[in-house]
């Protein structure tokens, strides 16, 4: 078992996705400029499901908030995930490009990621498939947010 979990799914229409999302997840939506709510419901709804897989939880007993480790804020800082029973939850990464969201989830400590939209004449993406994902990397996850589907296996 692989102590880091990666999720990645295409950005769904924030409207189909509101139904799905905690009320929680829809102020935070209400918030979001109107160009980033697609990416910011996909990335929230995503994020809740990835810490739900990685702990064997319904996504239901999972919030998913902000807490900056310098002030304490819940306006700000790092994405955390909290379980309803109170038991320890993973380390959470999230990150977005155009089109695509991602989410690393870590029971080891924390972690990072970065996605990054790739330009076909960059130098150096040899290795990358057409998908943007590194040679030897299979891809992780499945279709869209909102597609229905559990993303694959770790």
């Amino acid at each position: 078992m692989t102590s880091i979990r990666v999720r990645r799914a295409a950005v769904v229409p924030a409207d189909a996705l509101v139904p799905r999302l905690s009320p929680d997840e829809r102020d935070r939506l209400g918030r979001a400029a109107p160009g980033d709510r697609n990416p910011v419901a996909s990335a929230l709804l995503l994020a809740r499901l990835a810490v739900a897989e990685a702990c064997g939880v319904d996504p239901g007993a999972v919030r998913v908030r902000r807490r900056c480790p310098r002030c304490g804020s819940a306006a700000h800082g790092v994405p955390v995930g909290d379980l309803a029973d109170g038991s320890p939850a993973p380390q959470l990464s999230m990150s977005r490009a155009p089109g695509l969201v991602a989410v690393a989830v870590s029971h080891a400590g924390p972690v990072g990621i970065d996605v990054e939209r790739i330009r076909p004449d960059a130098v150096g993406v040899e290795g990358a498939g057409p998908d943007g994902v590194g040679a030897g990397r299979p891809p992780s996850g499945a279709g869209g947010v909102g597609a229905g589907r559990r993303p694959s296996g770790a």
